[in-house]
């Protein structure tokens, strides 16, 4: 009976350590078990070299839970200056995006202020300035006006150049 039960146990055991368990008959009543590593014909030897191996496994299974504490911690830490680092980052790019935005309003009313020479001058004076100062700045200035006023200014414009000026005055 004694015998069943260490083998019961090893079977056990080596279940649990992910092994296997080759049965084999003897000459002898009972089946002993054959444990791969262990040569003992004494099933209390088996089951104490299986008790160990149980006992140095669980150690092992100690040692990498507390690797994988310390591991989580570091992660945990990792994470929290990832947090930070994106909360200044997001600090940043708001106030970069508020200076845009004012730097934009700024370009705005130069626009409106330089549109508004544009229109207190001789519809020939502004035409011949605009054209020097090419195509594109040309539109975007007189996107600025009212149509009435940027339409004398056109008007008086070179042809081919107040075709140029209204291309770009299609662009978004």
């Amino acid at each position: 009976m004694k015998g069943q039960q260490a083998l019961a146990i090893g079977t056990l055991l080596l279940t649990l350590l992910g092994g296997a368990i080759a049965w084999t008959a003897g000459t002898e009543k009972e089946a002993t078990p054959a444990v791969p590593g262990f040569s003992s014909k004494s099933a209390g030897a088996d089951l104490y070299a299986l008790t160990e191996a149980v006992a140095r496994r669980s150690k092992e299974l100690d040692l990498a839970d507390l690797r994988i504490q310390e591991e989580r911690k570091l992660l945990e830490k990792m994470k929290e200056e990832l947090r930070k680092d994106l909360a200044s980052l997001d600090t940043k790019v708001t106030a970069l995006e508020q200076r845009s935005g004012e730097r934009e309003a700024e370009r705005k009313a130069n626009r409106q202020y330089i549109s508004k020479m544009f229109k207190s001058m001789d519809a020939g004076e502004a035409s011949k300035r605009l054209t020097l100062l090419g195509e594109e700045k040309a539109a975007v200035l007189l996107r600025e006006l009212k149509e009435k006023d940027a339409a004398k200014i056109m008007t008086a414009m070179d042809p081919a150049f107040s075709v140029s000026v209204t291309k770009w005055m299609e662009k978004p």
